[in-house]
């Protein structure tokens, strides 16, 4: 996967990030583009969910028991985790491609995340990217189980190889994603309603 070839921006950074890195919203602009080509040829909404249906605030409220685990309690839930497949049957849909092509993007990260070291920034700046796509992954596809579940993997991953993790508080990661929605030009990685209506 492209995104992974610039990911020295989240091991090397070195100042305190304020925005969803690159590699991210290059990462979305090829799922935008894969939903709306599956949509045309396969049928059905081009959007899974509009942007006026999701909240980052909501999203700030959610944390999930691995993300708040840590040392045997963690150990023992991967244990007993249900081990979802990542690389299964792709159907002629365009909520299963999309989901396919999320899935292969964000397992190719939980692995380039477990060959690098990361400073107090780096994880910083991934905890920023996870919060976005968390939040934007319901635009894309329905079911976002799997795909969530890869997102704690990368956090946990990028958290054993800092050598200053620190958690950033949930409401300024809510802070940094809506701000940068406002100020950005989102038309290049989200569907946009003019895209919906075509």
């Amino acid at each position: 996967v492209g995104f992974c070839h610039g990911g020295d921006a989240w091991t090397r950074t070195e100042e305190i990030p304020c925005e969803p890195s690159p590699h991210v919203c290059d990462l979305l602009a090829v799922v935008r583009r894969v939903a709306v080509e599956s949509s045309g040829w396969f049928g059905g909404p081009v959007q899974a969910s509009p942007l006026s249906a999701l909240s980052v605030e909501n999203e700030s409220r959610r944390t999930t028991g691995r993300q708040a685990a840590y040392g045997l309690q963690l150990d023992v839930e991967r244990m007993f985790a249900e081990k979802a497949p990542i690389f299964g049957v792709v159907e002629f849909t365009r909520d299963s491609v999309v989901s396919a092509t999320l899935k292969i993007a964000l397992k190719a990260l939980v692995e380039f995340s477990r060959t690098r070291s990361y400073s107090r920034y780096g994880f910083y700046q991934m905890q920023i990217d996870v919060r976005f796509l968390r939040f934007l992954l319901p635009h894309f596809v329905p079911d976002v189980g799997v795909l969530s579940t890869l997102l704690d993997d990368i956090l946990e991953s990028v958290s054993a190889r800092c050598y200053e993790a620190e958690l950033m508080d949930s409401l300024t990661l809510a802070d940094i994603v809506t701000q940068f929605l406002e100020d950005c030009d989102a038309s290049s990685f989200l569907i946009m309603d003019d895209v919906v209506g075509m």
